[in-house]
């Protein structure tokens, strides 16, 4: 596994293996490709979740902006304002600009399964002491690839965890993973601790 280099991003690119659209909104880097923030965000409503549960219908607010406030130890998530298809002889890594980190600002890193396509949502948190205001167009992220050594045998779009494939910057799903979903549920009938038994072997 190598990191592409800028004309390897660019020959990628060219042949319509990797795309990036709308073409023209985003820049190539010497080892990376810049992407942008979009317009659309969400926010969770609620103060308190257990993971694998489902989704109450008001835990998600979705909005458009012009220009949105993060607080100080404040977070959002933002869409990126392109989409982009991953290859499947490559995989990703989402990571933040350096101007961005500098100010105090960090975005979660995101991997990109190979074959991946769809709007990517990212994390942002406010870790410095004033109000910073996000816009969209800001160049914020930057597209890392990787060349597998093989082509995998198992097709990303065909699997049992592609629930993020095409999406349109999705929030989590994480409530239909069959695993944390069986377990919340144990949590709930109090069988807990036998159930976390049977999943380890124990």
């Amino acid at each position: 596994m190598c990191v592409l280099a800028d004309k390897d991003l660019e020959k990628l690119i060219s042949s319509g293996e990797v795309k990036i659209e709308p073409k023209g909104e985003y820049s190539i880097s010497p080892a990376s490709i810049d992407l942008r923030l979009g317009c659309c965000a969400y926010r969770y409503t609620k103060d308190r979740y257990t993971l694998g549960e489902e989704f109450p219908s008001d835990l998600l607010d979705e909005f458009e902006f012009i220009e949105h406030e993060i607080g100080p130890n404040d977070s959002a998530h933002i869409a990126l304002a392109q989409s982009i298809t991953i290859p499947e002889s490559h995989c990703g890594i989402l990571k933040p600009r350096s101007s961005i980190t500098r100010l105090g600002l960090s975005i979660s890193e995101i991997f990109i399964q190979p074959g991946y396509s769809g709007v990517l949502p990212v994390h942002i948190t406010n870790n410095s002491s004033m109000t910073i205001t996000i816009v969209p167009g800001v160049r914020a992220v930057q597209l890392v690839l990787f060349s597998l050594s093989c082509s995998p045998r198992n097709k990303y779009e065909e699997g049992s965890d592609a629930k993020y494939f095409k999406e349109q910057a999705s929030h989590s799903l994480i409530h239909t993973d069959q695993e944390l979903s069986a377990m919340a549920q144990s949590l709930r009938d109090g069988s807990g601790v036998s159930l976390y038994r049977k999943m380890m072997g124990k």
